[in-house]
């Protein structure tokens, strides 16, 4: 085996000799750092600050001396960068392909379509200790996500730390994260050590990786593994300037005959390493956990066969069930009609950083607009299909923890979902949850029309605390998936689907609530000359017959205007009732 080139006691003594000046600096990159983290993300905001918000947790409540660190975001095009200059220059040499950003102003500034996906992990990080996001001008994929890591390396030249830890951002870290690592690391008495993996899925636990070296357990703490991948790994400055800050670039012809086989950088690394004398380890219980509720971005079709799972998650079962829960997916569906095109656009900005992924049925769009091309909406053509309505919302059956169904005319607070959720979890289950609904008076319904016989908690009035209604409004509404499934063929006729739905909760006892809330906490968008589903009901004297008919066959309806549990959220009210 070859010589290294010095050990790790002599860099660490070389970093720490020159810490003092390092300090002295003002320069950010000039500080001296216990752990600089990198995060490799793309296209999961709310994963990745669930990463964030784990990290920070930690650190303040450690213990020990607070630690120095500094992390970076390396973003693969998650908000939707457009830069036609860049295009047109991105073969000349000396070309960045990134932005970097610190700020919200300097998010807002760039040339995209939804830096608002990006929102709540800036406000996680403001104000903490020293970090950075670099955004790609263009989403690179697996097959050149070489580009990513080599941005994260030349980056961390000018970052002087003791320890460098890379990650995904649909990780979970173990408690006492950092020192564990720290711990594992420094047990390993091996001059020739380079790198330390600190997760292993069951699928390698005895892999032997891309250099065909045998994994070998030293001890109970770590495996000499022979591979290390493109992330989740520790290592000294050492390693990177070995690797001189930067990683080879991956030749496109691997994927030629292997159009499902990994990024490479893995595989490029592990071979440098293996051919130099140098060795890579892993720790024998993973110190993060991988979260399974997200589809992987980077191979979506081998994860459906080859299921990533943690091996022997070092916090137990408990932990790690707990940890799916939190990281529970959210997904949503709308219908919008072309005249609504910018409504829709001031709706979606509102829910991109609170969502994983967006349903959207066009109706009567002759074309996709450009800003629907972006990761996160996945979209359902009036070209493909016929002009279903309302009814568009259920096109999708969705397989999420939570789905909402949403208006493409409201405009959604940045804590929509986060509310609805937790208020959805306090209530008597099953149920749905909306924000706007209708308390009937059965015994008006008897003798007048619908309208005439309910009574609106509309957008513009507080709730005090969650209520009953018989109809709820299907505009925003909250449900789980796998205890109420809907079927499209519940829908009779298009843009009944408040109706269609409240009856089918009624026929399998599920309850309707309203949200707790305050006055216009959800904002509706108004458009001169776009007539709504509302207005064309009022109008239409057949349809309006339909409906008082459907509820009274559904009679009775078990809450009623009258009741206590009802009402009450609606006292002190300046808003009549109506």
């Amino acid at each position: 085996m070859q010589q290294g080139k010095y050990s790790s006691n002599d860099r660490l003594l070389q970093i720490h000799e020159n810490s003092n000046s390092l300090l002295a600096s003002r320069t950010l990159h000039a500080c001296f750092y216990d752990f600089a983290i990198t995060i490799y993300s793309y296209d999961r905001p709310r994963s990745l600050n669930r990463l964030l918000l784990d990290i920070l947790e930690q650190e303040q409540h450690a213990v020990v001396r607070k630690r120095r660190l500094f992390l970076q975001v390396i973003d693969d095009n998650t908000i939707g960068c457009y830069d036609i200059h860049y295009w047109r220059n991105s073969k000349s040499d000396g070309v960045d392909d990134f932005y970097r950003v610190n700020s919200e102003e300097q998010l807002l500034e760039l040339p995209c379509i939804f830096p608002s996906r990006l929102f709540q992990v800036l406000k996680t990080l403001k104000g903490t200790f020293d970090w950075q996001i670099w955004i790609s001008k263009r989403h690179f994929g697996k097959h050149e996500h070489w580009k990513m890591v080599r941005r994260a390396f030349e980056t961390l030249k000018g970052v002087h730390s003791t320890f460098y830890v890379f990650l995904q951002d649909d990780m979970r870290i173990c408690s006492q994260f950092l020192s564990r690592a720290q711990k594992f690391w420094l047990v390993i008495e091996d001059t020739y050590k380079m790198t330390l993996s600190l997760h292993c899925d069951s699928n390698r636990v005895n892999y032997s990786g891309w250099t065909t070296l045998s994994s070998r357990q030293m001890d109970n703490i770590v495996v000499l593994s022979g591979w290390v991948e493109s992330s989740n790994f520790l290592c000294e400055r050492r390693f990177l300037e070995w690797i001189n800050f930067s990683v080879p670039t991956v030749n496109p012809s691997r994927w030629y005959r292997r159009k499902y086989a990994s990024s490479g950088v893995g595989e490029t690394l592990s071979n440098l390493l293996h051919r130099e004398g140098y060795n890579m380890y892993r720790t024998s219980y993973s110190l993060l956990y991988h979260t399974r509720a997200h589809e992987s971005k980077m191979h979506p079709v081998i994860r459906k066969e080859e299921i990533l799972e943690t091996y022997a998650f070092i916090d137990g079962q408990i932990v790690s069930s707990r940890m799916e829960l939190e990281c529970a997916t959210v997904t949503c569906s709308m219908v919008s009609t072309w005249p609504r095109i910018q409504l829709l656009y001031d709706s979606l900005y509102s829910l991109a950083p609170q969502v994983d992924v967006i349903y959207l049925y066009l109706n009567d769009y002759e074309y996709i607009p450009p800003f629907l091309h972006i990761g996160f909406i996945q979209i359902v053509s009036s070209s493909e299909s016929s002009d279903l309505g309302d009814i568009g919302k259920f096109y999708v059956t969705p397989y999420s923890d939570y789905h909402f169904t949403l208006d493409d005319d409201i405009i959604y607070p940045w804590d929509f979902v986060m509310a609805m959720i937790r208020c959805y979890a306090s209530l008597p289950q099953p149920c749905l949850l909306g924000v706007y609904g209708v308390m009937l008076d059965q015994e008006k319904l008897f003798r007048q029309d619908y309208f005439q016989s309910r009574t609106v908690i509309s957008l513009e009035m507080a709730v005090s605390h969650p209520c009953r209604v018989n109809i709820i409004g299907t505009g925003a509404m909250l449900y789980q998936p796998r205890s109420f499934k809907i079927s499209k063929e519940i829908f009779i006729e298009k843009n009944m689907a408040d109706i269609y739905i409240s009856m089918q909760a009624k026929i399998r006892n599920i309850s309707l609530f309203i949200v707790n809330r305050s006055s216009y906490w959800l904002i509706e968008q108004r458009k001169d000359g776009i007539p709504s589903i509302y207005e064309d009901v009022i109008r239409n004297r057949q349809k309006r017959r339909k409906i008082t008919k459907i509820l009274r066959d559904f009679m009775p309806w078990d809450c009623s205007h009258t009741d206590n549990d009802s009402v009450c959220c609606l006292l002190n009210n300046k808003i009549p009732l109506y």
